[in-house]
């Protein structure tokens, strides 16, 4: 007799995408603890940017989102939000020429970038070795609760 034993599982984008209602997503900050800050978003997978688009405004942030690197940058300059959450591969300007092209412009470089990826997820990656002036990388498939967790502490990475 086999028995099906179940590895506990990674909370995922597409998990999240078609269970909208649960509470993963209504995830809110008491009032004091809203961020009250601007968010990019950058993705060419529509549903990676619903998701984030909705925990982000949840927790309090105003979001804009684009689908690719030139649209992305544009975005940056018109809006100067306080966080960009870029995929790595995407059209146009690639994720880290975008985040070396904000930390290069003086009334941008304070903008704190996380950059997502599946592609590079076996290396061992950090902003310095890819040379991109990220301050943060996170994995594909995102894991929720890890991504609001870092979110979170934003007003701590000044």
């Amino acid at each position: 007799m086999l028995l099906n034993h179940k590895k506990k599982k990674k909370t995922t984008i597409l998990d999240c995408f078609f269970f909208f209602q649960y509470d993963i997503l209504d995830y809110n900050l008491k009032e004091g603890d809203k961020m009250g800050n601007k968010v990019v978003i950058v993705d060419d997978d529509v549903k990676v940017v619903i998701l984030l688009e909705k925990i982000l405004k949840n927790i309090g942030f105003e979001v804009f989102s684009a689908g690719d690197g030139d649209k992305a940058f544009e975005l940056v300059k018109q809006e100067k939000p306080d966080l960009l959450i870029s995929d790595m591969l995407i059209p146009g300007i690639h994720g880290i020429e975008l985040s070396k092209m904000i930390k290069q412009d003086p009334d941008l470089q304070k903008i704190i970038i996380v950059l997502m990826t599946s592609v590079y997820s076996k290396l061992e990656y950090t902003s310095k070795d890819m040379n991109s002036m990220a301050d943060k990388f996170v994995e594909k498939p995102i894991d929720v609760k890890e991504m609001i967790s870092l979110i979170s502490t934003l007003k701590d990475w000044s």
